[in-house]
């Protein structure tokens, strides 16, 4: 219990002494340190006995502002001066700048006018190693982009992906270059006459294949396989004459 209030003892005056105004402050003013702007304000409304501070500390060197009433003549005001960040190439930094994808140009276009915060940009991607343009800036991207414009073209200019394309009334809008595509056709086999047999050197062994014609009465003989020897159900006279024919030879017309 002892240990318990020594303890509770030091914390408050601990408190105590981090609660006062800073030795640097006015001595007729209230000054304590602005914790979210890193610096001293002071308000010479609030005398040194009724000021509060909250347990904050500032660092050696922040700077004191007036919140109310001008600060003693003895008293050097000086502002922080927030200098740019740039990059090794000397680029301003976009850390805090708001960047979009402008497909038209196919170009990454930095404001800033508007924080990263409150920065929203449209559902388009730019290629990995689009340039970063600053706004006012009319640099066009030297590539051609997917589904944009081609090389060294505004968004101005259309372009067309196919023969079929309509052509456009409106001036300027038909002089960017067509890209066009060309589909080879597959070669359309030739028919064969009808009747024709297979070359002797692609084919099997032949033979005399013997077939009534009942449209001239006679047995009409010609070289085929055996499978393909067919014949019609019909009869001709038993003194028939025969006669031997040579199909034409299968070959492309």
């Amino acid at each position: 219990m002892h240990f318990t209030s020594i303890a509770t003892g030091l914390f408050c005056v601990v408190s105590l002494v981090a609660a006062q105004p800073p030795r640097t402050s006015s001595a007729n003013g209230c000054c304590c340190c602005d914790i979210s702007r890193s610096l001293i304000s002071c308000d010479l409304s609030i005398s040194k006995a009724e000021c509060i501070c909250a347990a904050v500390a500032c660092p050696a060197n922040a700077a004191t502002v007036y919140t109310n009433g001008q600060p003693p003549p003895t008293a050097a005001v000086k502002m922080p001066k927030p200098s740019p960040v740039l990059e090794s190439n000397d680029v301003p930094n976009t850390a805090d700048s708001c960047c979009c994808c402008d497909g038209s140009k196919n170009v990454i276009s930095c404001s800033r006018s508007r924080s990263k915060s409150e920065c929203f940009c449209a559902a388009v991607a730019c290629p990995k190693d689009a340039p970063i343009v600053w706004a006012n800036d009319e640099l066009i991207s030297m590539k051609d982009a997917a589904d944009g414009p081609v090389a060294g073209k505004s968004a101005s200019v259309a372009t067309t992906k196919s023969p079929r394309a309509v052509p456009s009334t409106e001036p300027g809008l038909n002089d960017g270059p067509r890209r066009f595509v060309t589909v080879a056709k597959p070669a359309q086999p030739k028919p064969m006459p009808l009747g024709c047999v297979m070359p002797s050197s692609l084919t099997g062994p032949q033979f005399n294949c013997c077939c009534c014609n009942a449209g001239i009465n006679k047995m009409v003989c010609q070289l085929r396989e055996q499978q393909d020897c067919v014949c019609a159900a019909v009869a001709c006279p038993h003194n028939a004459e025969t006669i031997h024919v040579e199909p034409p030879v299968c070959t492309s017309i």
